[in-house]
């Protein structure tokens, strides 16, 4: 039956209008026995609007702006309920309800469909311990993207958890260019000094707040009360981004 999938969508293309629909095709592709072009099987790409099967099995993608390309095609479109059917359809399946203790999960790489074994859960503690990761990056146009199930390499320590902490860490940069305007970046010896005021905007339960501290460090923080509150005026949005405020 994959067999039979696999020529039927092989040169062809498709349209995906939200992300859980790019998650649910490319996961219903997977399925039947395709990947990415280059290899893999991760859900990836999930904003991106268009997806090109190819003649050996493989999956890329296409951007909105490649909409012409897209139309231009000669490959063969089909639509996202021609996948489901054809897939579901013909995926023989019978579906087998198992009890996993507690403290266990299934050992994927020893169990068959006679035998299914279970192996304690790995407990995470470091980056290391992690399979996959899921969430939010900046991308070099400064966009903040989504990603699913990457694996966990060094490729992807800038995938946030979520969304408000992308784009925290994206309001960071401009803060850093700003603040030389305003009087310039409190140096780490002006930190050690007690003797003086550093002026500070920070987050009290939802609310942005400000204060007046010797050395207890704060990453927007002036020299004087007016610089503080002359960048407040004019960059209020960026710091509630920067501290996550609504």
């Amino acid at each position: 039956m994959t067999q039979e999938i696999k020529k039927a969508l092989r040169k062809t293309k498709l349209r995906v209008t939200s992300e859980e629909e790019s998650v649910e095709m490319q996961k219903l592709l997977f399925s039947a026995g395709f990947n990415w072009e280059g290899g893999g099987t991760g859900i990836l790409h999930i904003n991106e609007p268009f997806l090109l099967i190819s003649n050996y099995d493989t999956l890329t993608y296409l951007s909105k702006c490649d909409q012409d390309y897209f139309e231009n095609r000669t490959s063969k479109e089909i639509t996202t309920d021609y996948i489901r059917d054809l897939i579901k359809n013909n995926m023989e399946t019978k579906e087998v309800k198992i009890t996993v203790p507690q403290g266990y999960e299934i050992d994927t790489e020893n169990s068959t469909f006679e035998c299914i074994k279970f192996k304690k859960v790995k407990e995470t503690k470091t980056w290391k311990d992690l399979i996959s990761v899921s969430g939010y990056y900046i991308d070099t146009n400064s966009q903040i993207k989504s990603i699913e199930e990457a694996p966990a390499d060094e490729y992807v320590y800038n995938v946030f958890s979520t969304k408000k902490q992308a784009k925290s860490a994206l309001s960071m940069a401009p803060i850093s260019q700003l603040m030389s305007y305003y009087g310039g970046e409190i140096t780490d010896e002006e930190w050690k000094d007690d003797s003086t005021y550093k002026y500070v905007l920070y987050r009290d339960n939802d609310k942005l707040s400000t204060n007046e501290v010797h050395s207890y460090y704060h990453f927007v923080a002036f020299h004087t009360r007016e610089q503080r509150s002359e960048f407040l005026k004019y960059n209020e949005r960026l710091v509630k981004d920067y501290l996550m405020i609504d």
